[in-house]
């Protein structure tokens, strides 16, 4: 039997057997190796990639946040700009202004104006002085401010509107 075994052993083709053998375990060797080091590799990028989009997720989320709070601010300044428009005394300043620069031109313009607007500006000053004075001026500021600016008489219509009955134009109108 040890002449047969010597026998197998010496033939080329068990040489060749036995190389490609070797051959093909190196190889497969190299191949676990190889697929462990990719193993690896994927591992890492995996990893990579979790840190990137959990940082990404963090700015976008961190983004969104601050997108919200300025569209919030941005809605309320929007609504304080509406209201400080809309504030009372604004439009009252502005038709203020107006009339005090109609008045200038009046002044300019037409001589015999200024003295009779000055006495009539004084006589106002009074009355709306008397009117400021005492409780029942108080009382009537805090239920109906507008009523110490008028002469106390109370219509219906709104100011600038002509009532047909008391309102008769003429050829100087």
């Amino acid at each position: 039997m040890n002449d047969f075994l010597h026998k197998i052993i010496e033939h080329p083709f068990t040489w060749g057997l036995g190389v490609g053998f070797i051959f093909v375990l190196l190889t497969w060797l190299a191949a676990i190796a190889k697929r462990g080091e990719l193993r690896r590799e994927v591992r890492r990028l995996r990893e990579h990639l979790h840190t990137q989009m959990d940082i990404t997720s963090r700015g976008n989320s961190t983004m969104r946040t601050e997108l919200e709070t300025l569209k919030t601010q941005n809605e309320n300044l929007r609504v304080a700009v509406k209201e400080w428009q809309q504030k009372p005394g604004r439009p009252e300043m502005r038709m203020l202004a107006v009339y005090d620069r109609a008045i200038r031109i009046l002044n300019q313009n037409a001589p015999g104006f200024s003295p009779v607007w000055e006495k009539a500006v004084k006589e106002a000053e009074e009355e709306i002085v008397a009117a400021d004075s005492g409780m029942s001026a108080m009382l009537r500021r805090a239920f109906r401010p507008l009523a110490a600016l008028g002469n106390g008489t109370k219509t219906d219509k709104p100011p600038g509107s002509f009532d047909d009955a008391n309102h008769h134009p003429t050829a100087a109108e």
